[in-house]
């Protein structure tokens, strides 16, 4: 049990590192932006900067579990 808390810590400091100081979610809201106002309006509209982010925090959640070799 000790052994699974200290791998979930530095899989965490993994993850911080990749969504947090990275500040990948960020840099896809200024992407945004770049499009014209019609097609950053439908975007928005149709939430896929949400969708991106979802899709990305599962990607980084799949990676991270699978460094876990007893999951």
């Amino acid at each position: 049990l000790k052994i699974a808390l200290l791998m979930l810590n530095f899989l965490w400091a993994i993850v911080r590192v990749l969504l947090v100081d990275l500040n990948i979610s960020g840099r896809l809201g200024a992407s945004i932006g770049l499009f014209n106002s019609d097609v950053g309006a439908m975007l928005l509209f149709f939430r896929i900067p949400e969708a991106l982010n979802m899709i990305l925090a599962a990607f980084v959640t799949k990676f991270v579990l699978r460094l876990i070799p007893f999951l």
